[in-house]
């Protein structure tokens, strides 16, 4: 796991919330209807074709619409499997402290001042912890 990785969390997941925000959006969004026309045949025999007016979607709005909630939900997927992964991450390291360390400076944001002085340790202990799990990884 690389830092740069671990830095994209936060922004990954408000990225999320807005991809969610803007389906929700879409598929609100009223589609204009129109009048078509669809094809069928009489039920009985001789089975002639008839052409029935039904009211739809304007197909090509439609078509849009669909193509763009399909490209934010790959989207959407792809973050959702990127912050599995930086979680997972945090989650196997065996040392507490460190995990927290990287819990409290990636996932939740905060600075290596603030971490350090909430745990009571120095600021460059949180560095050097940063650091070492990093290389290892």
């Amino acid at each position: 796991m690389t830092k740069k990785r671990l830095l994209q969390y936060r922004a990954k997941k408000k990225e999320r919330e807005k991809l969610l925000d803007k389906i929700k959006d879409i598929e609100m969004t009223e589609v204009p209807a129109v009048l078509g026309k669809v094809r069928g045949s009489s039920k009985n025999f001789p089975y002639i074709e008839v052409h029935t007016p039904v009211l739809m979607n304007e197909p090509k709005a439609s078509d849009a619409l669909n193509l763009r909630i399909k490209e934010y939900k790959k989207r959407l997927e792809s973050d959702e499997k990127e912050l599995l992964e930086i979680e997972q991450f945090i989650s196997s390291i065996d040392d507490a402290e460190t995990r927290m360390i990287l819990q409290m400076a990636y996932i939740d944001g905060k600075r290596q001042y603030d971490i350090a002085w909430e745990l009571n340790i120095d600021q460059s202990t949180v560095s050097k912890k940063i650091k070492a799990c990093l290389q290892l990884s």
